[in-house]
């Protein structure tokens, strides 16, 4: 924790804001879309040190990720597409910015991290994998 806690006020709060702007950039382009999203879902880690999601346990079923019921896996491409030119490129930029700016107060740190962590289904709607 006290690693975690200088490197936070030592590095990760300036280096964090570079690679926002950078994953933003990225998915902005349509290209660049899938490594912008990697960037967004490492982003807590390159905040605090805190592991991603995706590494920690997760519950198995079946050998598949176990999903809540009555959830649908994943939206339709086409509908995803849609929604990141119409909307959500504008709300993941919002929740970046609001999301980073929790960061920065000691208080607002974990509410921040929850929303930097949501910001690939925002800009998306891609769960994660």
């Amino acid at each position: 924790m006290i690693v975690r806690a200088i490197w936070y006020l030592l590095i990760g709060w300036w280096l964090g804001a570079i690679w926002t702007i950078l994953a933003y950039l990225f998915c902005l382009t349509i290209i660049g879309l899938p490594l912008g999203t990697i960037m967004f879902n490492t982003l807590p880690k390159v905040l605090t040190l805190k592991p991603t999601e995706t590494e920690q346990v997760q519950t198995m079923v079946d050998g598949k990720p176990a999903t809540v019921s009555g959830v649908p896996e994943e939206f339709p491409f086409l509908l995803r597409v849609l929604y990141f030119f119409l909307l959500g490129w504008q709300v993941a930029g919002y929740a970046i910015l609001i999301g980073y700016v929790l960061c920065l107060t000691i208080l607002g740190l974990p509410a921040g991290l929850w929303i930097l962590n949501r910001i690939p289904l925002l800009m998306t709607l891609k769960r994660a994998c």
